[in-house]
């Protein structure tokens, strides 16, 4: 589940490191432990470039340990999700194993091994979304990662979530989106979109 720092208006990195709002402060907190990290902007409007700031990072860290294996999808559209789909990455910045389809919005697995996963989202006022990043394999869907913003309905509040799974060969993974709505990014923009993104890495074997 999606997680917030309260005290510390931050989200975790690499489980032991937190990032506030500004992208410059970097706070080690040594007794904290945790699995995913959380970002809300509740002035998105006015705090753009350390959102952009959030994902770009994260991107690029995907892109760095990916042993030449990984993908980044994005929209440049603000539509409303509603549930019972796919999130719609439907841009894709790149692809090394040809294997993201920007049709159904699904992932598919060239080369096995130990992967990390990272997309992010939107809330819609007044809404309460679930979404869960799912691995299917021979039809069997197992959930990696599930991400809600409770009772924070503010409108466009953004949420990150980031996950290690194992991957054999053939597996499909996908953010579904199982209740409520949600957008992918605030506002309708052009190229490049560096606020939110569906991306992965091969980090091991």
């Amino acid at each position: 589940m999606t997680t917030q720092d309260v005290y510390h208006h931050s989200y975790c990195l690499a489980s032991r490191y937190y990032v506030g709002i500004y992208p410059t402060q970097l706070t080690p907190l040594v007794d904290r432990e945790l699995t995913t990290k959380y970002y809300v902007d509740s002035e998105i409007l006015t705090n753009t470039n350390a959102l952009t700031s959030v994902q770009t990072q994260v991107d690029a860290l995907i892109n760095f340990t990916g042993g030449g294996v990984n993908f980044r999808a994005y929209t440049l559209s603000s539509a409303t999700i509603s549930s019972g789909q796919n999130l719609i990455y439907d841009n894709e910045d790149y692809d090394t194993e040809n294997s993201y389809d920007t049709t159904d919005n699904i992932y598919t697995i060239v080369i096995g091994g130990t992967y990390v996963f990272s997309f992010g989202w939107y809330v819609v006022s007044g809404s309460t979304a679930v979404i869960n990043l799912i691995r299917s394999r021979g039809g069997v869907e197992t959930i990696l990662q599930q991400s809600t913003n409770g009772t924070n309905t503010d409108n466009n509040s953004g949420f990150f979530s980031t996950t290690i799974a194992e991957c054999e060969t053939d597996d499909e993974v996908y953010a579904y989106l199982d209740s409520g709505s949600c957008r992918l990014i605030p506002f309708n923009i052009s190229d490049p979109n560096s606020f939110t993104s569906f991306s992965g890495s091969r980090i091991s074997n």
